[in-house]
């Protein structure tokens, strides 16, 4: 590739992870409307990692062997199983702005966990008061929903903690097929997780799905799996881990415009301020040198 053009497609590939992977949340909201959550992900994401093993495939890329998809089935069930699944479950019974501004906090469990679990680098002063700042705006945000939400909020904490361990298994343990056919073992596994869950809870098959929620699939899909998922790929190879984990806060954002203007979920001041405490805090920790070890990954 030109340098001409791989200077204009960082910046396409940074529109792509914040706009799409910020869309997705209000999109989720409009599929769980008519769809039972954990059944609409499982079509997304099958369709999507089916999609993307054809597309290997037809490029030559050999099949992936036992430990190849060992590896896809231990990522796909954490990173989309359960911190894509829960989200979606969640997005059945609180706003999607809401939703997307609480799992604002997942770098920071990346963080946590790197230091505590796998002996990383130790949290500068600077990340520790960017979590105690976070941790009031999440406690703001959630204050009005403890009494009626309280399943939401414990989901959506479980899909950022399966998030962070995801993220970190990815990091630090190989195994998996290389470039796209790694993508798809993860999503296939993690599609098939989905059913098997969306089974044993008995969500209901549906025999009709309506104009609205078939096009809210088919975008996060095509768009929020393939075309995001792509896009962060390309970034992940090309930018400063600190810069890539800026989606963490730009896409709470857009969520929480786009579930106001879109959606019509309320927006009032008090959510305003915890959703600003969020993002701050999580632009405090990310923007900083070494914040990071390493890319946290989102599949949105």
């Amino acid at each position: 590739m030109s340098t001409r053009l791989c200077a204009l497609a960082v910046p396409a590939a940074f529109a792509a992870v914040y706009s799409i992977w910020g869309s997705t949340y209000a999109a989720i909201a409009v599929a769980v409307e008519d769809l039972p959550p954990l059944t609409m992900a499982a079509a997304r994401w099958t369709l999507a990692g089916g999609a993307l093993y054809a597309l290997s495939r037809a490029r030559g890329a050999p099949a992936p062997g036992a430990r190849a998809w060992r590896h896809g089935a231990i990522a796909g069930a954490l990173l989309i199983a359960l911190g894509n699944g829960l989200v979606c479950w969640a997005e059945a019974r609180i706003d999607s702005g809401l939703a997307a501004t609480l799992l604002a906090i997942t770098p920071f469990l990346v963080v946590l966990l790197d230091w505590i679990a796998l002996r990383g680098e130790r949290p500068a002063p600077a990340t520790w008061a960017a979590l105690a700042l976070g941790l009031v705006g999440v406690a703001i945000l959630a204050g009005p929903s403890l009494s009626s939400d309280l399943g939401a909020l414990a989901a959506l904490s479980c899909a950022a903690l399966a998030w962070a361990v995801g993220a970190l298994y990815l990091r630090h343990r190989g195994g998996g097929a290389p470039g796209l056919m790694g993508s798809a073992t993860q999503m296939i596994a993690g599609g098939v997780a989905l059913a098997l869950a969306g089974a044993a809870v008995g969500e209901p098959w549906p025999t009709s799905v309506s104009l609205e929620a078939g096009l809210a699939v088919g975008y996060l899909a095509v768009f929020g799996s393939i075309v995001g998922f792509g896009a962060f790929g390309y970034l992940a190879r090309r930018v400063e881990p600190a810069l890539l984990a800026t989606h963490s806060f730009v896409n709470p954002v857009i969520a929480v415009m786009l579930g106001w203007l879109v959606l019509g979920e309320r927006l009032d001041p008090r959510g305003a301020v915890g959703a600003t405490l969020v993002v701050g805090a999580v632009a405090l920790s990310v923007l900083r040198p070494r914040a990071l070890a390493g890319p946290v990954a989102s599949t949105r």
